[in-house]
Order: C-alpha cells, then sequence, then structure tokens
C-alpha cells in the first residue's frame, strides 16, 4: 500500500491512500488541533480531531483528505488489524 503525501503552504497536506484488503486502522489522536476534509463520492466531510480521540477507517475504501493544522504522524497511535485478527478475537 502506498500512500502518497502532499506538502502544501499553511500547513495543509493532501494524503491519498488506494483501497485494499489489509483490514482497519484504528488510531489515537495524541495531540489536539487538527482538522481533515475527508472525501468520499462526491462529497467532504469535516473532522476535527483532538487530544486521545479515536478514529476508526476501513482500508478496503479509497481514502482521500486534505489535513489542517499540526497533526504529525509520528504523534499519533495506531493499530492496523486484518481480518485475521477479528475472527480470532470472535
Amino acid at each position: 500500500m502506498l500512500s502518497q503525501i502532499h506538502r502544501r503552504p499553511e500547513h495543509l497536506n493532501h494524503v491519498a491512500t488506494p483501497a485494499c484488503n489489509r483490514g482497519f486502522l484504528v488510531g489515537i489522536s495524541l495531540n489536539g488541533g487538527h482538522k481533515r476534509n475527508i472525501f468520499s463520492g462526491k462529497g467532504t466531510i469535516g473532522k476535527r480531531f483532538e487530544t486521545d480521540l479515536i478514529y476508526i477507517r476501513d482500508f478496503s475504501e479509497d481514502y482521500r483528505a486534505d489535513l489542517f493544522g499540526n497533526f504529525d504522524f509520528g504523534s499519533s497511535l495506531a493499530l492496523k488489524m486484518n481480518s485475521t485478527a477479528r475472527e480470532s478475537a470472535d
């Protein structure tokens, strides 16, 4: 899976990740104060990320978003779960 991050002025980054069969991403935002505009179909969903926010993303869907603010991939905690891990947890 390749994620592309395109840096833009004023703390704006564009992230694009193609769909794959890697399961889910469960993340915890360790630093607050950033937001994302997530592009889904023909619409855009605005999300504000605060400290300790938990988020889940399904890797089977294309992901495109603009990130604003002080988001740092190094200051978030992420757990990737594939379908095998989900089935063994049941």
